[in-house]
């Protein structure tokens, strides 16, 4: 869905979006399509807009991509599970600055198992 919407819907009020998930009903009547939208709040609005006038021409094209009898009816949601993880991880960088604990990167699992090795080799020595 995601490659018919970058390819073949041309109005440019959508842009700058991802679609994250299709939930499909049991019967194949319904689909959701979840998406995340870069940008403010009123962006998201008008990107929600153009979605929706392009439903029929998405679904012509998903229509004329698969071997489906029926093609469901297409339904968009804003995914707000971007913006709930970049929310929860500005509230713990504050509760951490608050504490005075300094953020640290992750180690990368090559780097640290390097490590462990040279500090095996130097105690074999």
């Amino acid at each position: 869905m995601g490659k018919i919407i970058l390819e073949d819907i041309r109005d440019p009020r959508v842009d700058l979006l991802t679609v994250t998930c299709v939930e499909v009903s049991p019967d194949l009547r319904r689909a959701k399509a979840f998406v995340t939208v870069m940008g403010d709040e009123a962006h998201e609005r008008t990107v929600m807009r153009g979605l929706d006038s392009a439903v029929k021409r998405i679904r012509g094209c998903l229509g004329s991509r698969t071997e489906l009898r029926r093609v469901p009816e297409l339904s968009f949601h804003l995914d707000e599970g971007m913006k709930q993880s970049a929310k929860m991880s500005n509230i713990l960088a504050e509760l951490a600055s608050e504490r005075g604990v300094e953020e640290q990167a992750p180690l990368d699992g090559a780097c640290a198992s390097d490590e462990i090795r040279q500090e095996t080799e130097d105690d074999v020595r």
